[in-house]
């Protein structure tokens, strides 16, 4: 099922394969410095810093991760879920009794916030934090969480130092789209959110994923964040991904040229 690149990493033979794969990403990667961390004498970022492009050239199999388990994850969230909207970035506090963990995790983490991320103008504009292969997306979401057994909340971990889990869905422009993203859930800066599962906002396959250690994407920018990154894109319609770029107090003004 694998062979050996030049460099000695182990790649999945297309040919052979049979089953599901889960790829570990090398430490050999291109990696976007935070905004507000500190760079390195050289001028670079660290090598642990958050985003990345994932190059699949540098991706190893490892067969013996299994599948990411996901606990709670197609019931309805609570009705007195938040919604936040400060004009750059929406973010969800979800509270209720939702697990992950498999997948190279190193422990069971309890989901805290949703955020998401999109571009300026259009559906053609690259939103991504995260890119596959030297490709950005226009959206994509991002799901925190923490380990409850360490910690009461997600910004306790942060605060401590703790292990915090990531898990990063990118979404493509499909006409054919018939999934709602939380749509019309922007009543000005923050609002409340109609009960919805975290099922629906993933991949309909959650089987091939790529891991990394790495950051956190906003200051404080510590590296201290298990990433799991989906192969697989959820698909979203050009009108959807607009109501994004309509949130944005500087829209208008960066469009204009």
């Amino acid at each position: 099922l694998m062979d050996l690149n030049e460099d000695g990493s182990l790649h999945l033979n297309p040919s052979l394969a049979s089953g599901d794969f889960f790829l570990f990403l090398s430490p050999n990667l291109s990696a976007t410095c935070c905004h507000g961390s500190v760079m390195s004498r050289g001028g670079t970022c660290s090598a642990r810093q958050s985003p990345v492009d994932i190059d699949e050239t540098f991706t190893q199999v490892r067969l013996q991760y299994q599948n990411v388990q996901l606990e709670g994850w197609n019931k309805l969230t609570a009705e007195s879920t938040t919604i936040h909207n400060n004009g750059k970035t929406v973010a969800i506090d979800v509270d209720g009794e939702f697990f992950v963990s498999g997948g190279g995790l190193s422990s069971r983490f309890r989901v805290s916030r949703v955020t998401f991320h999109w571009g300026r103008c259009n559906a053609t504009s690259d939103g991504s934090e995260h890119s596959l292969n030297g490709m950005k997306y226009p959206l994509e979401m991002q799901i925190y969480c923490y380990d409850p057994d360490d910690f009461q909340s997600l910004d306790d971990a942060i605060k401590e130092g703790g292990r915090v889990a990531a898990l990063a869905v990118l979404f493509e422009v499909d006409a054919l789209s018939q999934v709602v993203l939380l749509l019309g859930l922007f009543p000005g800066k923050s609002g409340s959110v109609e009960a919805f599962t975290l099922r629906s906002l993933l991949p309909n396959n959650t089987d091939k994923y790529y891991i990394y250690n790495g950051s956190l994407t906003a200051p404080p920018c510590s590296e201290m964040v298990e990433w799991i990154v989906f192969k697989h894109t959820v698909a979203i319609s050009e009108t959807q991904v607009g109501k994004y770029y309509h949130t944005q107090t500087h829209c208008q003004s960066c469009c204009l040229d």
